[in-house]
């Protein structure tokens, strides 16, 4: 446990540490924030300067001379805008990253102090378990000395008794038994109370066990929290490189679309050119071509290169729907059996590769809630049986309706099958959900 707090504290120095980086990179950058602005103000006078000699003049030279001036200056105005929003970009990033940062922080915060009151509170008990042994010490040492004394007194009570009956024969022998039984009376009296001695303190030995065990499941609670937080760190540095990545892409189609000029495409064109994003990156030689041409015909290069990627798009689409009409014929022929949550009658249709559908569910409690995963059964390929899989609920939204076509040996029993499938996942899957399981 000691070890785990120590691994622990060490990641919160880790977390501060790049919190303070980037509270330093945010100032850095609003220094550069600033010059932009000084710059960009005064671009603005310059274009103002250049406005007014403008009305001044009226030769056809010296205006010509002016409208170039006015092109630089307004190209220089360009340039330092995208700067300043570039800029701003970052500034936004980087703020997002610091409050990441801090929530992490305020959580790491939170358990540590959990971890410290329960601490203390061991410490209390084991102070509270020490003193009872020392109560029951003492108390063993009394009831010794007791049992001694009685004794003792037993022995001289019963040597007075014997010299007064030799003494003198005028005792009766009913005053001889009363005498035994009230010491017999007496006797048992101090054994009744030795033992509700010792069921007090078998008593308070049971409590302090008990308070043990609650400690040490509280102490449990705390280790799965900590392993919680590792998790989740992993989970925000995964979203972090995605997002990342998504910044990389648009700020590389943002340089193309400065390199030619053009006005970002309206929606139903942008999701044309993403969805033809690898033909273009396997024909570098056209992309640099059409860039050249870019430079002299701005307006025309949209035009075609719009026209272009449409027609891929469609050819593409026709070729996949002649090449699997009959596969989808035959498909939609077949009814798809609905099993719900019957895992015995998905199995029986998985036997014979028969198509049907499968919804199986399973509770994670405080790790996640419900999770909820879909199989469906497509067709037989090669010795395989093709399922088409995805998650419909998962603690991560990522996870959710990212689908995957998996090959499942249907000669061996479902489970088994699954295991191996899933050993095997780089090879037997296709699909998003596939990439993501595999951290691509």
């Amino acid at each position: 446990m000691l070890e785990i707090y120590k691994k622990f504290l060490e990641k919160k120095k880790e977390i501060k540490k790049e919190r303070d980086n980037l509270l330093d990179d945010l100032e850095k950058i609003k220094v550069d924030y600033d010059k932009c602005l000084l710059e960009e103000n005064k671009v603005e006078a310059d274009l103002e300067k250049i406005e007014k000699e403008s009305e001044k003049i009226k030769d056809k030279k010296e205006l010509k001379e002016i409208a170039e001036k006015r092109l630089d200056v307004n190209k220089r105005r360009r340039s330092v805008e995208r700067k300043r929003w570039e800029i701003e970009d970052r500034i936004k990033i980087t703020k997002k990253k610091v409050e990441e940062k801090d929530r992490i922080l305020e959580l790491l915060e939170e358990i540590s102090n959990k971890y410290k009151k329960l601490k203390e509170k061991e410490l209390q008990y084991n102070e509270k378990s020490k003193k009872i042994d020392k109560e029951w010490d003492l108390i063993k040492e009394k009831i010794r000395e007791n049992v001694e004394e009685l004794v003792e007194e037993e022995e001289e009570e019963e040597e007075d008794r014997g010299e007064k009956i030799f003494s003198s024969l005028s005792f009766e022998d009913n005053s001889m038994e009363d005498i035994l039984k009230s010491q017999m009376e007496k006797l048992k009296e101090m054994r009744r109370k030795i033992e509700e001695e010792r069921s007090e303190i078998e008593r308070l030995k049971k409590e302090a066990e008990k308070k043990k065990e609650e400690l040490e499941s509280k102490r449990k609670e705390i280790e799965g929290k900590s392993r919680w937080v590792l998790r989740e760190k992993e989970r925000i540095t995964q979203e972090k490189k995605e997002k990342e990545i998504l910044a990389k892409k648009e700020s590389t189609k943002n340089i193309f679309l400065e390199k030619t000029g053009e006005t970002p495409p309206p929606k139903e064109t942008a999701i044309k050119v993403r969805l033809t994003e690898g033909e273009i990156k396997k024909m570098p030689s056209v992309f640099q071509e059409l860039e050249e041409k870019s430079k002299k015909k701005s307006n025309i290069f949209g035009g075609i290169l719009i026209t272009i990627l449409v027609l891929i798009f469609l050819g593409g689409l026709g070729y996949g729907v002649f090449y699997f009409k009959d596969k989808i014929s035959l498909i939609s022929k077949q009814k798809i059996v609905d099993c719900k949550t019957d895992q015995g009658c998905f199995e029986e249709n998985f036997r014979e590769c028969k198509p049907a559908k499968f919804y199986p569910s399973l509770d994670l409690g405080i790790l996640g809630g419900v999770v909820t995963y879909y199989y469906e059964i497509i067709e037989p390929v090669d010795r395989f049986c093709s399922i088409k899989t995805k998650f419909l609920k998962n603690p991560n939204p990522e996870w959710v309706n990212k689908e995957m076509i998996c090959k499942y040996d249907n000669q061996k029993d479902f489970q088994t099958s699954v295991q191996e499938t899933f050993n095997n996942i780089k090879d037997m899957c296709e699909g998003p959900l596939k990439d993501i399981m595999l951290g691509e």
